[in-house]
């Protein structure tokens, strides 16, 4: 899906010499559902990440189940911005990913009844 072919994240006899030993979850992939919560849920559809920081403090391995819990921490309203705290969490109940995202949320978008689009 990236196009990288780094062999500690597809290569099984690889990374079973590496102190991992076993492949991991490229970190862009754990990204990839930070952003996809984001654009779905919350704040929702039309959302934009402005800044992101995030931490990965241990790795992500094949067929791990990862729980996420996001926070929204704070609200701009005069900047049009949200900032939301990122946990996640494996089985083991550590810490896998923390970090934030500050998210334009949807604007609220005018009735285009009657008019054309511009673009089309």
């Amino acid at each position: 899906m990236t196009n990288d072919a780094n062999p500690l994240y597809i290569q099984h006899d690889y990374a079973s010499q590496t102190p991992f030993k076993k492949p991991l979850v490229p970190a862009i992939m754990l990204t990839g559902i930070i952003n996809s919560a984001v654009s779905k849920y919350l704040p929702g559809p039309g959302s934009h990440i402005m800044k992101q920081e995030i931490e990965f403090p241990k790795p992500v391995y094949h067929y791990d189940t990862v729980k996420f819990l996001f926070e929204v921490k704070h609200i701009d309203s005069s900047s049009h911005l949200i900032t939301i705290d990122v946990i996640a969490t494996n089985e083991q109940d550590e810490t896998v990913i923390k970090g934030s995202v500050e998210v334009c949320p949807p604007h609220k978008l005018e009735k285009m009844n009657g008019h054309a689009l511009e673009n089309f």
